[in-house]
């Protein structure tokens, strides 16, 4: 089970080394939806509001919403770091643990 989710850390988190990502593993509770289900659809969000206008409003995201494919919804703290070749790099906080995230692409 921790192979699996240091696998789907990695894809999360493309810029870091594996001792990193082992990192944040060892931090997450492996049941944690985020890491375990499909997901179906994901926004952006100031507080309970999406953002559509992602690139005007990138800096303003503080929450990241998660539609899982058995209709269960999860937020995410999620806070804008800078822009790294022109995708918005986010810091996700899950289960206590930051995830760095580019594109908000999960």
């Amino acid at each position: 089970m921790k192979k699996k989710l240091i696998k789907i850390l990695e894809i999360l988190m493309p810029l870091h080394n594996r001792e990193e990502v082992v990192s944040v593993a060892n931090h997450l509770d492996i049941n944690l939806d985020l890491l375990n289900k499909s997901i179906k659809s994901v926004y952006l969000l100031e507080d309970k509001e999406i953002i559509s206008d992602i690139e005007a409003n990138k800096n303003r995201a503080n929450k990241l919403m998660i539609k899982f494919s058995d209709s269960k919804i999860a937020f995410y703290e999620l806070s804008y770091q800078e822009d790294y070749n022109t995708f918005p790099m986010y810091n996700l906080v899950a289960d206590g643990a930051t995830i760095k995230i580019y594109r908000f692409t999960l």
